[in-house]
């Protein structure tokens, strides 16, 4: 809305005035008191209807000398920046207090004294249009002293009365808590406003009125999670804040322009970590957990971002702040920009006019040991701080936020025999199948077991771990809860077979006990009995071949005896 031909369709004469100076903002003069709601004035909802009525008269050079000198009036109604999911146009449904205009009426253009109530006048206006849409108020003379500031209350309503015919610079000083500024620069306005009506005629309003709208920052700051490298506690987790900038250049419409954004635009504009204290074990150089920060307009981090360098921005000291109701203490980690990188920050505003532009923000910490997580949620958010010239604003907290939980978790070695506690069974856990199935073939082989399941290896801080006597439970050590990770059993207890496989498991619940059965081997008393040389069997089977060879013996010798006896009588 900085572009403050934007909102008037009419043409002004010969000289095609688009409506020049009319843009979203409250105009009026310095004596005029604060502005205060008038409970009658709320606005009219919905993006297709005008927020109020018009009031209609000639052209201000065709007035009376009483209308000329008659006092009109402007209002402002202040709408939060909301999207409508299905139509994809602004809702204009829900009103924003407690943002503060300043207004000084322009009293000169090129050092000569204006007039809006004379048609001659207009033309100067209609000269500046291009300049002040880009920013440049050169010959632009404004009214001494501070100007008005009126603020919007509860129902985002600003009205401003006993004002005159003239053109006024309009800028938002005073930023709700927690909402970006609708303008980026001051912008300019007339009264009246020149529009066109149903029949195309060309009209003039002496009741404009003006909607701009703030965009609740904490809609526009996400934290996500990457878990993919991480089993439990002592590991590295990385956390990635997406962050929008608070301004953006408008798209120009056809034939007209909008002014580019400078570094100064984006004076105090950081991006803010919310660590949780106790969650992480932070290094004394802070500046380290930060890996990288880019610049895109996707909803995640994409190769095709430009990647600030390091000296783009500076990490600040990591600061204390007490929990608040319903959270944790954390460590508040700044990342503020130079010079140079706010002009990265412009640049890649002005280069994606009409959309917006975020900040990837992207840091790894060490978990805390076991006994810190335990069974507990690790709560990391992510926020901002405004755009500003004076004063501190506080941080914007973000309202998307990843939670990773984590449970207690033990490995029990038994004996698949009975289900004995085993001693001296040997553990290693990995994040990520890959990792672990190399692992696993290394022991096999016994080759580069070092590199890839020793202390150097990707395998988690859980280290290597032995079930213990009696119990056959490794010691307790806290994991990450619903996501897969991987055991290896690296070394068997003496008398068992170790297992060759990669075993997946997920935690869901406290307090997890994973049961690890191994097989005996036969010195164990396990498996089948086999017969034994000299045994019982044995000396019944030689028993009964003796009488099986005895039997033919006898039968041999009865036979043999018979053909005697047969040989004599044929003798």
């Amino acid at each position: 809305m900085n572009n403050f031909t934007k909102r008037c369709v009419a043409a002004f004469a010969s000289l095609a005035m688009a409506g020049t100076l009319c843009a979203a903002g409250a105009v009026t003069v310095s004596s005029v008191a604060w502005g205060e709601e008038d409970t009658a004035t709320a606005g009219i909802t919905g993006v297709d209807k005008n927020s109020q009525a018009a009031v209609y008269k000639n052209a201000p050079w065709e007035l009376g000398d009483n209308d000329k000198a008659a006092n009109y009036s402007l209002t402002i109604y202040k709408w939060q920046d909301e999207v409508d999911s299905t139509t994809k146009k602004q809702k204009k449904s829900t009103p924003v207090a407690g943002a503060e205009f300043t207004v000084k009426k322009v009293t000169q253009i090129d050092s000569k004294d204006i007039d809006l109530t004379k048609y001659a006048d207009w033309v100067k206006v209609a000269n500046k249009i291009d300049n002040l849409n880009k920013g440049n108020t050169t010959g632009i003379t404004l009214e001494t002293g501070a100007g008005t500031k009126v603020k919007t209350k509860e129902k985002g309503v600003a009205k401003f009365d006993s004002l005159k015919i003239g053109l006024y610079q309009v800028q938002e000083t005073t930023v709700p808590t927690g909402f970006s500024a609708a303008e980026s620069k001051p912008f300019y306005m007339t009264i009246p406003r020149i529009e066109k009506d149903a029949d195309g005629k060309v009209v003039y309003n002496y009741a404009p009125y003006a909607d701009p709208k703030n965009k609740d920052l904490s809609k526009s700051v996400k934290k996500t999670a990457d878990t993919s490298k991480t089993v439990g506690a002592g590991d590295k987790i990385s956390y990635t804040i997406s962050a929008e900038l608070d301004k953006m250049k408008e798209k120009a419409e056809t034939g007209q322009t909008t002014a580019d954004l400078t570094d100064a635009d984006f004076n105090g504009y950081s991006v803010v970590d919310l660590a949780p204290a106790k969650a992480f074990t932070y290094p004394t150089d802070i500046a380290s957990v930060v890996t990288k920060v880019q610049l895109g307009t996707g909803d995640k981090p994409a190769d095709g971002d430009t990647v600030l360098a390091a000296t783009d921005y500076t990490v600040g000291t990591a600061e204390d702040v007490a929990a608040a109701a319903g959270d944790v203490a954390c460590k508040k980690i700044p990342i503020t920009f130079t010079e140079g990188g706010r002009k990265k920050l412009a640049k890649a505003a002005n280069d994606n006019a009409g959309k917006v532009v975020k900040v990837f923000v992207t840091l790894e910490f060490t978990l805390a040991d076991s006994k810190t997580l335990g069974n507990s949620t690790v709560t990391n958010k992510g926020g901002l701080i405004p755009s500003h010239e004076t004063g501190t604003p506080d941080v914007v907290t973000g309202k998307e936020y990843k939670e990773v939980k984590f449970s207690k978790f033990k490995i029990k070695k038994v004996s698949s025999k009975d289900q004995s506690a085993l001693e001296g069974g040997k553990f290693v856990l990995f994040a990520n199948s890959t990792d672990a199935q190399a692992c696993a073939t290394a022991v096999k082989t016994n080759t580069d077991v070092e590199s890839k399941c020793g202390a150097n290896s990707p395998r988690s801080a859980f280290g290597e771990k032995t079930s213990a006597k009696d119990t056959g439970l490794t010691e307790e050590y806290s994991v990450k809860r619903d996501e897969d990770f991987y055991i290896v059993e690296t070394a068997a207890p003496d008398g068992y077979i170790r297992n060759p496989d990669v075993v997946t498991i997920k935690v869901t619940d406290d307090n997890k006990t994973y049961t690890f059965q191994n097989l005996p081997t036969k010195d164990k008393g396990f498996w089948f009995n086999l017969p034994k040389t000299g045994a019982a069997g044995v000396i019944l089977f030689a028993l009964a071949g003796v009488c099986f060879v005895g039997a033919g013996f006898v039968v041999y010798i009865h036979r043999r005896k018979k053909e005697e006896e047969q040989a004599k009588l044929r003798a």
